[in-house]
């Protein structure tokens, strides 16, 4: 009897140590995706609605993605920023970055960004955060309060650290190594790039696969 109970034990344990490599397998053949945008930006507005957003449901199971919004402003204080498209950007980004951080699935996150660079009101940006459970008045406070002025020295960093500065934004990122080349091209052709990025390749890569989106809540 305890013959067949190891017996069980050790096939189980084979069987889970080969899931676990293949979990880890799968996990390495994932692409690191960085965009670097701003909130009220026209060209990030296009490029993560109409070309990265559209073609994010192929590819979801092969990215990792990091949603950045910060690109070329700077934090002088915690009350005071300087953003590219005025006052309302900074607030804007700051909601975005207060948002991210209460989502951690990689999904809700970039439709949250999706839905919320669409309609820049704040009304709006309310019922996107409110489609993922996600309290306003805590947003808000977070925006406004040390937590945002943390959020965006990290988003400043960070952005002067993976980015050329940026020079243009949005700037698209792979596996945390800046390439010109690579973030003017995607910005053309995001799928194009993300296939030859991956070492397996999706069928949406051959044109023979269809989108896998979960719709909004």
């Amino acid at each position: 009897m305890f013959e067949l109970f190891y017996a069980c034990l050790a096939i189980f344990m084979t069987a889970t140590r080969g899931q676990l490599l293949y979990t880890d397998y799968q996990e390495a053949q994932k692409v690191n995706v960085s965009i670097f945008y701003e909130s009220l930006c026209p060209d990030s507005v296009k490029f993560i609605t109409a070309k990265f957003y559209p073609i994010y449901g192929y590819l979801r199971p092969h990215v990792n993605l990091h949603l950045v919004p910060f690109g070329k402003a700077e934090v002088i204080s915690e009350k005071e920023y300087r953003c590219q498209h005025g006052p309302r950007e900074c607030l804007r980004n700051r909601l975005q970055a207060c948002v991210l951080l209460g989502l951690t699935d990689q999904d809700e996150q970039i439709k949250f960004v999706d839905c919320a660079m669409k309609s820049p009101a704040l009304a709006d940006y309310e019922q996107c955060a409110g489609f993922f459970g996600i309290d306003w008045t805590s947003v808000q406070k977070c925006a406004t309060g040390t937590l945002g002025y943390q959020l965006m020295l990290a988003a400043q960093a960070e952005t002067r650290a993976k980015t050329d500065g940026p020079s243009f934004v949005p700037t698209i990122v792979y596996n945390d190594v800046f390439d010109k080349e690579d973030s003017d091209d995607s910005f053309s052709n995001p799928l194009e790039v993300l296939c030859r990025k991956l070492t397996v390749k999706p069928a949406v890569c051959n044109g023979t696969q269809q989108s896998s989106y979960i719709t909004y809540i």
